[in-house]
């Protein structure tokens, strides 16, 4: 049997828009279903459009947590009590979900793993907030938060390639975007509805100019 020329496994190797395509909408429903966070989001979508080979495509669909498959039963009789939750879906609606955050006269930051599922608020009323949504995963498409300042500031950290909206009012004070990369196909959106009194809301990523985290 003759080999397969070398020129036509490159192209059956090759990387076409159609796959790229593909696995940005899956990354997409996992990041808005809450399986992968923002971060894991911006940093996958990027590694896709890198991505020459299908070698290289496999290795991201790799790192995807796997979709929780219902019980045989269940799927047989769509009428029948529901299953015993998994060990995926108790793990992760036991990360907590946070809505407000509040500090006076004082910092308070908001780091680490956790959920945005219902539109969330940070205050700061001659203090300092700081939310990070890095780690943060989210219900839907849109995660919204109202970001309060009052002789304070509010920052709000949000992964390269996640696309944001700033809306608001700033009197005697300043709210700002500093994103300045370009929103990644099929990202979720981060709206921040700010309100500045003698304060400032500022929208950031967690990349400093150098390149590091900061």
């Amino acid at each position: 049997m003759a080999a397969t020329p070398e020129h036509v496994r490159q192209a059956a190797a090759a990387v076409r828009d159609a796959d790229r395509d593909r696995l940005v909408a899956r990354l997409r429903t996992e990041c808005t279903e809450g399986r992968i966070t923002l971060d894991q989001f911006s940093d996958l979508v990027g590694e896709v459009f890198a991505a020459d080979t299908r070698e290289e495509l496999d290795r991201v669909v790799a790192v995807i947590p796997p979709v929780p498959l219902a019980p045989a039963a269940a799927l047989a009789d769509p009428v029948a009590p529901a299953a015993t939750p998994s060990a995926a879906a108790r793990a992760a609606r036991a990360i907590r979900a946070r809505r407000w955050m509040v500090a006076v006269f004082g910092e308070v930051s908001n780091r680490g793993r956790y959920k945005l599922d219902e539109p969330s608020a940070a205050v700061a009323v001659f203090g300092e907030c700081t939310v990070d949504l890095s780690d943060a995963t989210i219900d839907g498409e849109e995660a919204v938060i109202h970001a309060v300042a009052v002789f304070g500031d509010v920052t709000v950290i949000v992964p390269e390639g996640i696309d944001v909206v700033l809306e608001g009012l700033a009197f005697f004070g300043t709210r700002r975007c500093d994103v300045t990369a370009q929103p990644l196909p099929g990202s979720p959106v981060v709206v921040v509805r700010a309100f500045a009194c003698f304060g400032d809301v500022r929208v950031r990523s967690p990349r400093t100019r150098s390149g590091g985290r900061s």
